[in-house]
């Protein structure tokens, strides 16, 4: 099978990025992978496997994401007799999947990775009821849908897509480190005598740092040997800083860039929370979980499917600094919980399908699509 998908996603151009290693995997399950990337100016077509090829549109501007993806993929369908499109995105990427497979006759699969259609995050950004519109006019013409989380499942119902044409597969990671190796160094040496909150991601709006650090306040106010580590970069990273000295937590509250080793900040810190708006999966929450640390976390990604509230983790319905604090207060002053939980999550974790198992699914997916 011959395969070509189209996304935004330029750390692609990245040899040792976790992204393009899993591309080289997908690769490993086509005849030949062709990627096109929606991008400005300064990328170079690179061949990222021996069956791997990517093409950058190098766009004057984002307007024109479309207008050279177009030009670029009518090329690379007839140069290489494409089988499957397969789009990262129900939008702009979508509409370009939906005009080859009117125009060569190919089959299209939609991929979907954030919960655009249930998340009030989304509804807020601009261009969003454009971007609607492009959904609704391509989701019903695909012959797959393949989705990461259960509650992007649901939120479906409202384009009339067939069930039997939506494919449910998570975001796969190896997490067998987090469950099997030994932290390195123990962040309790350099935070003596501190109860340890962990978060690790990007530093965008929608994680709702912010709201994390209001109700760490509280936390901290009443338990003075609490601290908060954010380990992550990102555009929020300067404004929350200054939340955090206006606030007066500078020495609580501790910004780490991005870290190649989280096994030893997972497996050495008591607790995890994840406050976001939104999450399309969310691939920390589940580290943490593997690593045997009690997770506290919203109504996003994998909440629900893979982290059942009160059993694996503690799930809030609707976040606000009141129920962040008191689920945090919670389970500082209940460790047994905290190991209940853990433990719990830790053995959840194992279950998961391992890189093969994964990969077979992933095949079928396009399989699926092409059959439809």
């Amino acid at each position: 099978m011959k395969v070509l998908t189209i996304g935004s996603d330029a750390n692609l151009f990245k040899a040792d990025s976790p992204v393009a290693g899993r591309i080289k995997k997908y690769g490993a399950l086509a005849e030949e992978l062709h990627i096109i990337v929606f991008t400005k100016q300064g990328y170079q077509n690179t061949r990222l496997a021996d069956n791997v090829y990517i093409y950058p549109t190098t766009s004057a501007s984002k307007i024109f994401f479309i207008f050279d993806g177009w030009r670029l993929a009518k090329r690379i369908v007839r140069e290489k007799k494409i089988d499957l499109v397969s789009t990262q995105d129900p939008f702009e990427s979508a509409f370009l999947g939906i005009k080859l497979k009117k125009k060569f006759g190919i089959k299209l699969q939609i991929q979907i990775h954030g919960n655009f259609f249930q998340s009030d995050y989304w509804r807020s950004r601009p261009l969003f009821k454009i971007r609607k519109h492009l959904a609704k006019y391509c989701l019903p013409k695909a012959d797959g849908v393949r989705v990461v989380s259960r509650q992007i499942q649901e939120s479906l119902s409202q384009f009339k897509i067939p069930r039997e044409k939506i494919y449910l597969l998570p975001i796969h990671e190896d997490y067998s480190k987090y469950l099997n190796n030994r932290p390195s160094f123990d962040l309790h040496r350099r935070y003596p005598g501190k109860f340890i909150i962990l978060w690790v991601g990007r530093l965008s709006r929608e994680k709702n740092l912010d709201l994390l650090i209001d109700s760490f306040k509280i936390v901290n106010r009443k338990f003075n040997q609490t601290v908060l580590l954010l380990a992550g970069e990102g555009p929020e990273k300067e404004k929350l800083k200054n939340q955090a000295k206006r606030l007066k937590l500078e020495s609580a509250v501790v910004f780490y860039p991005w870290q190649d080793d989280l096994v030893s900040f997972y497996k050495t810190s008591d607790l995890f929370v994840l406050c976001s708006k939104t999450e399309g999966y969310n691939r920390s929450v589940v580290e943490a979980m593997a690593s045997g640390l009690p997770v506290i976390m919203t109504n996003v990604g994998p909440a629900g499917e893979l982290v059942k509230n009160m059993v694996n983790g503690w799930v809030l319905e609707k976040p606000g600094v009141l129920e962040i604090t008191s689920a945090l207060v919670t389970l500082i002053q209940n460790e047994d919980l905290r190991k209940k939980i853990a433990e719990q999550a830790a053995a959840d974790v194992q279950k998961l399908p391992n890189e093969k198992e994964y990969l077979a699914l992933y095949l079928k997916g396009w399989q699926l699509a092409q059959q439809g």
